[in-house]
C-alpha cells in the first residue's frame, strides 16, 4: 500500500502550523503529519513551537530500532508522542508565548506503512473519507470521540492505534475549517477514486481551501492523507 499526502495553508497571518514529514527506510514508508494551533494573540507562535518540538523529536528517532518489532514500535511511538506533547505543554504554560492558559489544539498521524498512531485534541479534527463500493462516506472521527453525555472532550488528548485500509483519505484540520468547507464540498472534492496522485491531491485540497477563503474563512490549514 502506498501513502500519498498533500497540504493546504492559507497565506497571510495564519495561526495554524503544519508539520509534514515523509521518509523511506528499506522500502518501508514512514509518514508523520500534525496540524497545530494555539489561542489568543500569540496563537501562531504557540502552534509553531509545538510543531517544531514534534519535528525535533521525529528527527531523533532511530528507525532501525523501530523496525525490529513493529507492534511494540507503535506503542513506543505513542509513548514518545505523549512525552513530547506533555513536555511542550509544560514549557508553553510557563512561558510568555501562551497568553491564555489553554493547550495547543492539534490533529495528526504517524504511519509506518499501514500501521498508525492517530492523535487529536481540542479543535483538532480528523475526517475519514471512504469511497469504497463506489460511494463517498464521510466520518468525523474526532467528533465521534465524545463522553457518555455527548459532550466533546475539549482539551483532552486522544490517541489511538490502528491499520489503514486501502483507498481512503484522511483529512486533518482545525474545527474552523468546517465552518466554511462543508461535507458536500469535501465529498465532491476529495472522492478518492478521482484523486489518485499527489498532484491531484494538492490541486483539490487547495481548491477546497480557496473556496473556504472566498466564503470568509481565516487562519485555515489542512493536511490530506490518501492510501492506495
Amino acid at each position: 500500500m502506498e501513502l500519498l499526502s498533500a497540504c493546504y495553508y492559507q497565506q497571510g497571518g495564519n495561526n495554524v502550523s503544519l508539520l509534514l514529514q515523509k521518509y523511506r527506510y528499506r522500502q518501508v514508508q514512514i509518514l508523520f503529519t500534525c496540524i497545530c494551533a494555539g489561542t489568543g494573540k500569540s496563537a501562531g507562535r504557540a502552534g509553531g513551537y509545538m510543531s517544531e518540538q514534534m519535528l525535533q523529536w521525529f528527527r531523533k528517532l532511530y528507525f532501525k530500532e523501530l523496525f525490529r518489532n513493529p507492534e511494540k514500535s507503535m506503542n513506543r511511538l505513542e509513548e514518545g508522542l505523549w512525552e513530547v506533547i506533555r513536555r511542550t505543554d509544560g514549557e508553553l504554560e510557563h512561558s510568555k508565548i501562551m497568553e491564555e492558559k489553554r493547550k495547543v489544539d492539534l490533529a495528526g498521524i504517524f504511519c509506518i506503512e499501514n500501521r498508525y498512531v492517530m492523535l487529536w485534541r481540542g479543535a483538532g479534527r480528523v475526517c475519514l473519507v471512504n469511497t469504497a463500493f463506489g460511494r463517498v462516506h464521510i466520518q468525523h472521527i474526532s467528533r465521534d470521540s465524545r463522553d457518555k453525555e455527548g459532550r466533546d472532550r475539549e482539551g483532552t488528548m486522544v490517541m489511538e492505534q490502528g491499520i489503514l485500509q486501502p483507498d481512503i483519505a484522511v483529512l486533518f484540520s482545525m474545527e474552523s475549517f468546517y465552518q466554511y468547507v462543508t461535507e458536500e464540498m469535501i465529498r465532491d472534492g476529495l472522492a478518492v477514486r478521482e484523486v489518485v496522485t499527489e498532484e491531484q491531491m494538492y490541486r483539490h485540497i487547495r481548491e477546497l481551501g480557496k473556496e473556504g477563503e472566498r466564503l470568509g474563512g481565516v487562519d485555515m490549514g489542512a493536511v490530506l492523507l490518501r492510501t492506495r
